[in-house]
């Protein structure tokens, strides 16, 4: 886990990661890494195959799950405003074998600061699919 810290919030961001929060993805991961030559249809369609609560047909109820004392928080503790209906569902492979496996299985959030400064007003959330655990909150989250 990764905890930055700011001025005007007690958080500026924090990322999570590991077997914690990403367990229940680690075969679709793997799935998506053993095959270099699949694109982001056959990367979706793996996800689906591990069936996580939240696929891309269910952002309405990914967002329905997020507790509004969460959203409360993030806002209150990191500065962030989310905009929930710009969450989109996200798989990418980044590199390949022999690097180190980095798959991204996750849903994206985008928001903006609650006060002016210096440095971009955007901010973003991610969580995860298969149990819409939140895996990072702070900075700019980029668009599919």
């Amino acid at each position: 886990m990764s905890v930055g810290f700011s001025d005007k919030f007690p958080i500026s961001g924090f990322q999570a990661r590991g077997s914690f929060v990403e367990a229940k993805g680690q075969a679709a991961k793997q799935e998506i890494w053993d095959h270099p030559e699949w694109g982001r249809p056959e990367w979706t369609e793996a996800v689906l195959r591990a069936k996580p609560q939240f696929g891309p047909a269910q952002k309405q109820e990914l967002l329905q799950s997020i507790p509004e004392q969460t959203i409360k928080a993030l806002r209150e503790f990191t500065g962030c405003e989310l905009d929930l209906e710009t969450a989109s569902f996200w798989v990418n492979r980044l590199g390949n074998k022999p690097d180190p496996m980095r798959v991204e299985i996750q849903w994206m959030v985008s928001g903006h600061k609650t006060t002016e400064g210096a440095g971009p007003n955007s901010c973003g959330a991610m969580f995860e699919p298969f149990e819409g655990k939140l895996l990072s909150v702070g900075a700019p989250v980029a668009a599919p």
